[in-house]
């Protein structure tokens, strides 16, 4: 009755904060680009389990008219390595889409890299020692 228990585990919420969200002009909530990052970082989970916490900075560059160019840059925090992704463009929405098509393509990017060549090096030469030393005995 108790091992099916164990299975579960509690989940933490990633925080997600967006900072300098016009609240006037382009008609986007901040609910729903914090619902497009979780889905984002939902299907990339699997890939980097050690995210804690993402900060989107949103910032207004160039006024072309009517229109505006916005800077969005997004700090992914992780217990191992910080992330930093940049997007530029004069829709908001836009932004974001490749913003967050950023975010999935660098989880994935992450978890194709695996060892990186010095901890390979290292790996090959701890097995030709354990090597050398089955030899021996």
């Amino acid at each position: 009755m108790i091992a099916p228990l164990t299975l579960f585990r509690f989940k933490e919420r990633i925080h997600v904060y967006i900072l300098g969200l016009p609240e006037t002009g382009d008609f986007l909530d901040a609910m729903t680009i914090q619902d497009k990052i979780y889905r984002t970082l939902g299907r990339g989970i699997a890939f980097r389990d050690d995210i804690r916490e993402v900060v989107v900075d949103v910032k207004r560059r160039k006024r072309n008219g009517t229109r505006v160019l916005y800077q969005v840059k997004a700090n992914v925090y992780s217990s191992t390595k910080p992330l930093t992704l940049t997007a530029h463009g004069w829709y908001l929405a836009e932004v974001f889409d490749e913003l967050c098509r950023m975010l999935d393509r660098a989880l994935v990017r992450s978890k194709k890299r695996g060892l990186r060549p010095r901890d390979r090096r290292e790996t090959r030469l701890a097995r030709r020692e354990t090597l050398g030393e089955r030899r021996k005995t």
